[in-house]
């Protein structure tokens, strides 16, 4: 089967920057990537949008084929895509009244925001009282959501872990207020992938940095608590 006629698509929003992250393959075939679009220049939106399996836009999805998601504030961006039935749960980043936040929106099969989900589908949130950013996320087999990435500035960052019910809200029985960070060596440590342990641990890789360069760094939690520490 040709996919878009000549076996590549691009898409221009509105003539500023446009790019995916992630890709995912539902299972009636139809494709569906996220990102970001710059509308107007440097103010981001997250940019969800479906294809038919053959590369062609499906209208049937949001406006003409794609949808776009602004939190209020610019810097959104979509990194993550799972599937829920024929909903879409996305996850991300974006900037709230304190600077970056994690950010979570969910849609119906149609594009249109899922009301039952946070805030008339969308919620975001930061490990208080600093800034955090999302780089990765995974659905638990029981319908929860985990995030990890950065918290903190830059110059001392830590690892930070998230997990979300289902419906968006803050799980409270997880670390602290539904949230956890790992301080490595005190400066620069960024997760950037997750994965969950047939045991339900999860482990997440990212890096550290040690003073003169950045290292390899592995964290395993249970529970929002710290049990295993490498590098």
């Amino acid at each position: 089967q040709t996919f878009s006629y000549d076996g590549i698509m691009t898409l221009d929003i509105g003539g500023n920057a446009d790019s995916g992250y992630e890709v995912g393959q539902r299972s009636d075939g139809k494709i569906v990537v996220a990102g970001f679009t710059e509308i107007p220049m440097s103010t981001r939106s997250m940019l969800i949008v479906r294809l038919e399996e053959n590369g062609l836009l499906d209208n049937t999805f949001g406006t003409n084929g794609y949808v776009q998601i602004d939190f209020g504030l610019g810097g959104n961006e979509a990194t993550e895509i799972h599937f829920r039935g024929d909903k879409v749960l996305i996850s991300g980043s974006t900037t709230g009244s304190f600077g970056p936040e994690m950010a979570l929106v969910q849609l119906n099969d149609d594009g249109s925001l899922d009301t039952d989900f946070g805030t008339n589908g969308m919620t975001s949130f930061s490990m208080l009282p600093t800034e955090s950013t999302s780089s990765s996320s995974l659905k638990t087999p029981d319908g929860k959501i985990v995030l990890v990435g950065t918290v903190g500035a830059v110059s001392s960052s830590d690892f930070a872990i998230v997990r979300r019910e289902g419906d968006g809200s803050a799980d409270s029985g997880f670390g602290t207020a539904g949230g956890t960070r790992t301080d490595f060596n005190g400066d620069f440590d960024s997760a950037s992938e997750i994965a969950m342990q047939e045991d339900g641990l999860f482990v997440v890789a990212g890096r550290t940095f040690d003073g003169t360069e950045f290292d390899f760094a592995l964290a395993r939690y249970i529970s929002g608590i710290n049990i295993g520490i490498g590098e």
